[in-house]
C-alpha cells in the first residue's frame, strides 16, 4: 500500500506545515499616521467660501513573511497634503472651487519604491475626473513581463501601479442652476505622477 503524506504525522503538523508554506511569502507593514486637518468652509458638503487644509506623514516599515526576527525589508516616510479653496461669485450662485493636492514618499532601507499599497494613485473623481479609479500609472505599469519561457507578455499587472510622488490641480466652476441643481466645469485639471 503506498504511503501518503499524511501516514505516522498529526493533522495540526500538517497544517502547520501549510500554513508555513503559505504565509513565508507574505509582507506586513505597519504603519504610524498622524495627521491634521484645518476646516473653514461654510458647509462640509457644498461649500460657497472657506478652505479646508489636510495633511498627514506615515512613518512605515515592511516585514518579509511573519517571523519577528525577520529584517526590515522597506522603511519609508510618506506625507501627504490638500488644500481646497472656495469662493462665491453673483450672491453666491457662482463658486469657483480650487484644489492643490501634494504627496512624497521617501523609501529607505532596502528599497528604492514604497510598498505597493503606498504608492500615490492618479484618476477617479477625487483626483482627475474622466479617467478611470487609479487609471494613471507610472510608466514601469506598462513595462512587459515574462512568461516561464521568458517570452515578453502584456501585463499590467506585473509592476507597481502608482508612484512616489504625485501632484494634482483641479480649478471647477459651479453655477447653481435651481434648487439643488448645478452646472459645473472642469476649468483645469492637471496631475503628475512619478
Amino acid at each position: 500500500m503506498p504511503q501518503t503524506p499524511c501516514d505516522g504525522r498529526k493533522a495540526n503538523e500538517i497544517m502547520d506545515e501549510l500554513a508555513e508554506g503559505c504565509l513565508r511569502d507574505r509582507e506586513t507593514t505597519f504603519r504610524l499616521t498622524p495627521g491634521l486637518s484645518l476646516d473653514h468652509r461654510d458647509s462640509p458638503l457644498n461649500p460657497t467660501k472657506g478652505y479646508l487644509l489636510k495633511g498627514d506623514v506615515t512613518l512605515g516599515a515592511q516585514l518579509q513573511g511573519l517571523n519577528p526576527a525577520n529584517e526590515v525589508d522597506n522603511q519609508f516616510i510618506r506625507t501627504y497634503g490638500e488644500a481646497h479653496m472656495y469662493r462665491a461669485f453673483l450672491g453666491r450662485r457662482v463658486v469657483l472651487a480650487n484644489s492643490l493636492r501634494v504627496g512624497v514618499g521617501l523609501p529607505f532601507g532596502n528599497q528604492d519604491r514604497l510598498p505597493d499599497d503606498d504608492l500615490f494613485k492618479l484618476g477617479g473623481a477625487n483626483t482627475i475626473r474622466g479617467l478611470s479609479d487609479q487609471g494613471i500609472t507610472t510608466p514601469r505599469q506598462v513595462t512587459l513581463c515574462q512568461d516561464k519561457n521568458d517570452k515578453p507578455i502584456p501585463n499590467t499587472n506585473c509592476g507597481p501601479t502608482g508612484g512616489n510622488r504625485m501632484a494634482v490641480v483641479n480649478i471647477e466652476v459651479r453655477a447653481r442652476l435651481f434648487w439643488w441643481f448645478y452646472a459645473c466645469q472642469q476649468v483645469e485639471q492637471c496631475g503628475r505622477l512619478k
